[in-house]
């Protein structure tokens, strides 16, 4: 009988240091944890470096678009332009065409 307490107390001395430790270490990691997250939000010069990245770069954002857009405009006015030559040119080669029948039907007569 002496041999089934001592294995009856090492198994649950055994179960009880794992929990303890499980706990222990959940503790310890809430502690590194909050005092992780508030270092940062608390800390001004990164606050402050933050807020100056995001100017820049809406800053910059809003470059991009105006030059995109005044791209588009002079694109659209390209375009316009091609349109305009294509259709004086539809129109030359359609008098042309007329008039090269023209000469034909006289030379039949």
């Amino acid at each position: 009988m002496g041999e089934e307490v001592y294995i009856v107390a090492i198994v649950f001395g055994s179960v009880v240091t794992i929990v303890t430790l499980g706990i222990v270490g959940g503790i310890i990691k809430a502690w590194v944890r909050n005092r992780n997250n508030g270092s940062i939000t608390n800390d001004e010069n990164f606050l402050e470096a933050l807020r100056e990245f995001k100017e820049k770069t809406d800053h910059r954002l809003s470059k991009l678009e105006s030059q995109q857009s005044s791209q588009r405009k002079v694109e659209e006015k390209k375009s316009e332009r091609n349109e305009k030559t294509i259709n004086i040119d539809s129109e030359k080669q359609d008098s042309d065409s007329s008039s090269g029948q023209n000469l034909k039907n006289m030379l039949k007569e």
